[in-house]
């Protein structure tokens, strides 16, 4: 009955890391599980591309290629605590001549995000988990250029067992590359409600989330986190081994351009997008995922906060975008 508690987890990282990219990586769900001393390793890359995109009021138009790169190392475990080791990178390749508006200056050929952090979990005398994530991250043009290029983000959590199934979870967070107000502690509290085993909830603030399985071959799910990240899917086990799904997702991300004017400013990316895909076993540890969906309502900006993105800002027009992903487990 594990899966009971996974996906809530899962989404609840979307929420716990809020400095990091939209949707929870890969890997990130294991965090609330509340079994220990069951931690693989994990790796996972995906590519994303669109092309021939055009830029709205500049003559040029942008090839958008996306790269990622996550893995998760156990150092030493057992029935009591974890240790583990989460290795990430991505890429974005930039290839236009579109330039910021407002300074002239040109987009960056690549924008990196690489980071590393460590995960400690273990079960205190009382039966709660409690656990602590630090990560340091360098999202910018010129990652570890400097100290201003680099990105540090800590989360403490607890889970307070209710019942068999359901929990309280609280949660401190500090991201100094927050989506807002970075750097300042922010809470989270949510209540983990798992009636059965076709709907499991995660109801809380700043971020809340649904799981409906209404046939055996049929999931839904939904997150919502504040104050602009939303996830949407609809997946249908069609035969064993290969899963249709689609589902629509509203996400950002953020650099620190190393020539920056201001250093509390930050180049922001945001984008909708709707996407159907197929998910197909390999193996029983390679997973094999392609995706094809259309972008919308994409555009950059440098600024502090969502506040500011009327600075800089190149709005991309509407287009469509293809996907691939593959997961290994060892």
């Amino acid at each position: 009955m594990l899966l009971r508690n996974v996906l809530p987890a899962g989404i609840l990282l979307l929420a716990a890391c809020w400095g990091s990219p939209v949707r929870a990586e890969n890997g990130e769900a294991w965090w609330l599980r509340p079994v220990l001393g069951q931690l693989e390793p994990h790796a996972e890359y995906e590519a994303r591309g669109a092309f021939r995109v055009d830029v709205d009021d500049q003559p040029t138009r942008l090839n958008f290629f996306e790269h990622r790169v996550d893995a998760i190392l156990p150092l030493a475990q057992d029935e009591r605590s974890e240790w583990s080791l989460d290795l990430g990178l991505r890429q974005m390749d930039l290839r236009t001549e579109a330039r910021l508006p407002d300074t002239g200056g040109r987009l960056p050929d690549d924008l990196w995000a690489p980071r590393i952090g460590t995960t400690w979990r273990g079960r205190l005398d009382n039966g709660w988990l409690a656990g602590v994530n630090v990560t340091l991250a360098s999202p910018s043009d010129k990652a570890f250029d400097s100290i201003e290029e680099v990105a540090i983000r800590s989360t403490g959590f607890v889970r307070i067992p209710r019942g068999e199934w359901d929990a309280w979870i609280l949660m401190l967070n500090v991201a100094s590359d927050r989506e807002f107000a970075p750097g300042v502690p922010i809470p989270g509290v949510a209540y983990e409600w798992n009636p059965d085993d076709r709907l499991q909830t995660l109801l809380g603030v700043p971020f809340t989330s649904a799981r409906y399985r209404p046939h055996e071959k049929v999931t839904l799910s939904a997150a919502y986190r504040l104050p602009r990240t939303v996830h949407a899917k609809a997946a249908w086990e069609a035969t064993d081994g290969v899963t249709l799904f689609g589902g629509f997702d509203w996400f950002n991300r953020r650099w620190f351009r190393h020539d920056r004017s201001d250093d509390d400013d930050r180049l922001h990316y945001y984008e909708k997008q709707v996407e159907l895909g197929a998910e197909v076993e390999l193996g029983e540890a390679v997973t094999l995922t392609a995706t094809g969906g259309y972008a919308f309502d994409r555009m950059f900006f440098e600024g502090e906060d969502y506040d500011d993105r009327g600075r800089n800002r190149i709005d991309l027009a509407d287009g469509p975008y293809l996907g691939l992903e593959l997961a290994i487990r060892f």
